[in-house]
Formats: structure tokens, sequence, C-alpha cells
């Protein structure tokens, strides 16, 4: 399974995700749920099916515009466990993963873990036993 992500490439907000495989429909599903941000631009990797979907006018491929995306990968995998190697941990559940990157999402790209974590105490007083 493949991850397709979108960030913004100036402010390196977290915009949006689809699960799914390889392939061009996947993806054409996916930028078609984004059209509404009307990209001026988009970076990817030399993945033959980008210029496809996306129309070489808008398209900048190459490792010189993705960096910003891999280190928003390296950040997902620090702090999701569920996207580390496959031989240690594994999820079998999209419902799970959907909401994993939901919170990822929000919480520590979008936002501030801070909040997270207060949501969290919250919950604990609220649902504490008397």
């Amino acid at each position: 399974m493949r991850i397709w992500k979108a960030l913004d490439h100036n402010t390196r907000k977290f915009i949006g995700w689809q699960c799914g495989d390889r392939s061009s429909k996947t993806l054409t599903d996916f930028f078609d749920r984004l059209n509404v941000w009307r990209a001026k631009r988009v970076y990817s990797d030399f993945y033959a099916c980008y210029a496809d979907v996306v129309g070489s006018q808008r398209l900048r491929q190459g490792k010189q515009h993705t960096f910003k995306r891999e280190q928003n990968n390296a950040l997902q995998r620090h702090w999701l466990g569920r996207f580390r190697r496959r031989t240690q941990i594994v999820t079998r559940s999209l419902d799970m993963l959907n909401k994993s990157l939901a919170l990822f999402q929000r919480f520590r790209v979008n936002g501030k873990i801070e909040e997270f974590l207060s949501l969290l105490k919250l919950c604990h007083l609220v649902n504490k036993d008397p």
C-alpha cells in the first residue's frame, strides 16, 4: 500500500493524503480531491504517472523539490510506530491508519502536540471514576 501525501511547499502544512496502490487511478482520485487548493505547481519524484495526471505545465520533478516531504515522512515514522519497518510494526486496519494520519496532521504537523496532550489530560479527568 502507498500513501500519497500533499504538503504546502512553503508552509509545510499537511494538506491531505490518499491510501491506495501506486496506480494512476489512485493518484487521479487524490488529485481530484486536492483541486480545491488550486495548486500552481506540484512537486514530485520521477514516478511516471505524475505527468499523466498533473500535466507537465504544473509539474516539477526532482529530489531538490521533495526534501520537505521526505522530512515529513521521517517525522511521521518517528511519531507513529505503525510506519516503521514492516518487520517491527505493522498496521492491518485502513481505518486506524487514516485516524493515525489525521491525528499526526492535526496535532504534530499543522498544530502543536501540547494541544493533543491537554486533550488527553482533559479526557482522563472527565473519565475518572468518583
